[in-house]
C-alpha cells in the first residue's frame, strides 16, 4: 500500500515538519499527521524501540468456538499491529481465529460517499467469502475497527431489497461482534497493567451507536489490574472523524476535534484508547499537530502488552517495533 510505504519511510513526517509544509494546504499537513499518526506507538514505557512479540498465543484452554477476524483495508494496511495483537488476546482466552483470505473491503468508505451499489457489491463479497462451509456460518465475525464493524452490521439494512441476499446478509450481520463484545461471552483472562501512567478511553461513534457496544470495552479494559484510568466526559460525542467528513469538512471538523483534545488535557490521560483507526488517526493527528504528550492506540493492544509481559505468550520471533 502506498500510504504505508509513505508513512514508514518517514516521508510523511518529513514533508509535515520540513519548510514545505508551508506551501502546502492546511488540509495536506493534517491528512500528513493522519498518515504519520498511525504510526504511533503505544509506549507503554517511554520505549519507543520496545521488543514486541509476533509469536502465536499459548494457552491451556480447550479452544472454544471458531472466530473470523475482519481484517479490514485500513486495519490489514496500517494497523496490521492492531490486528496482531487481537488474534494474540483471542487465542489466548481460548478461541480458535481465523481470516479468510476471500474477504473484501466492508464499503464504509463507499458508503459514506453515497457509493451505495458499490458498497453492495462489497457486502454481497463478503457474505459469500464468510459463509462458504456451514461451520463459517454459525462462527462469529470478530472485528477491531468501529466503522468497519458498524457497516458489516448493517448489511442486512443494505440488502434488504435484495431477493437472493436479504436472508444471508441478516443472517452475517448477526453474526458480527467488536473484539470488545466477543471478549464478554467468556470469563476474560486478567493481567497486570504495564503502562503505569494514566488511560483514558474515547467511544468510537460507530462502535457505539452502529454496534450497540457501550460498556464492553471498559470491561476489556477492566481486565487490567492496577490500570489507572480516567474517565473521559464527552467520550460518546464525535471526535470530528466520522470517516471522510475529517477531510471533506476540515474545519467545523477542527472545531469538533478541539473540543475533544480539550476533554482529554483534562483528563491528565497520557494514553488514550479508542477502538476505530480513524478515531485513533484523527486524535492522534490533533494530538501531534498540537504538541500534546499523548499516545493514541487500541484497547486490544494494552491488553496484548499486558499478556505478552505476564508470559502468556510462547517465545518466537521478535522485532523491533
Amino acid at each position: 500500500m502506498a500510504a504505508r510505504l509513505v508513512r514508514d519511510s518517514g516521508m510523511a513526517r518529513v514533508l509535515r515538519k520540513s519548510g514545505l509544509a508551508k506551501l502546502l494546504s492546511s488540509r495536506l499537513q493534517f491528512a500528513l499527521a493522519l498518515l504519520e499518526s498511525s504510526a504511533r506507538k503505544t509506549n507503554l514505557n517511554g520505549d519507543s524501540n520496545e521488543e514486541r512479540r509476533l509469536a502465536k498465543a499459548s494457552t491451556d484452554a480447550s479452544l472454544r468456538d471458531d472466530v473470523f477476524l475482519f481484517a479490514g483495508c485500513v486495519g490489514a494496511g496500517l494497523f496490521s499491529r492492531v490486528n496482531e495483537a487481537t488474534v494474540r488476546v483471542l487465542e489466548v482466552n481460548g478461541f480458535n481465529v481465523q481470516i479468510l483470505p476471500e474477504q473484501v473491503c466492508c464499503g464504509a468508505l463507499h458508503a459514506h460517499a453515497g457509493d451505495l451499489e458499490g458498497a453492495r457489491i462489497l457486502a454481497r463479497s463478503n457474505i459469500a467469502a464468510f459463509e462458504h462451509s456451514d461451520q463459517n456460518q454459525r462462527g462469529a465475525v470478530v472485528t477491531n475497527a468501529g466503522g468497519c464493524g458498524a457497516m458489516l452490521a448493517a448489511y442486512a439494512h443494505l440488502l434488504t431489497e435484495d431477493a437472493e441476499f436479504a436472508e444471508r446478509a441478516r443472517q452475517f450481520s448477526a453474526r458480527v461482534r467488536d473484539i470488545s463484545q466477543q471478549l464478554e461471552t467468556v470469563p476474560i483472562r486478567q493481567a497486570a497493567d504495564v503502562a503505569g501512567r494514566p488511560v483514558t478511553y474515547d467511544a468510537s461513534c460507530h462502535l457505539l451507536y452502529g454496534q450497540h457496544a457501550g460498556e464492553a470495552p471498559l470491561k476489556l479494559l477492566g481486565a487490567l489490574g492496577g490500570l489507572k484510568f480516567a474517565k473521559l466526559d464527552g467520550a460518546e460525542r464525535c471526535c470530528g472523524g466520522a470517516g471522510i467528513y475529517n477531510l471533506l469538512e476540515p474545519e467545523l471538523s477542527a472545531r469538533v476535534l478541539e473540543e475533544k483534545l480539550g476533554s482529554i488535557r483534562a483528563t491528565g490521560a497520557k494514553i488514550l484508547t479508542t477502538g476505530n483507526p480513524g478515531c485513533q488517526m484523527q486524535i492522534g493527528a490533533g494530538a501531534l499537530l498540537s504538541g500534546m504528550e499523548l499516545a493514541v492506540c487500541h484497547p486490544i493492544e494494552l491488553l496484548d502488552e499486558a499478556y505478552a509481559r505476564a508470559g502468556m505468550y510462547e517465545e518466537g520471533v521478535k522485532s523491533k517495533k
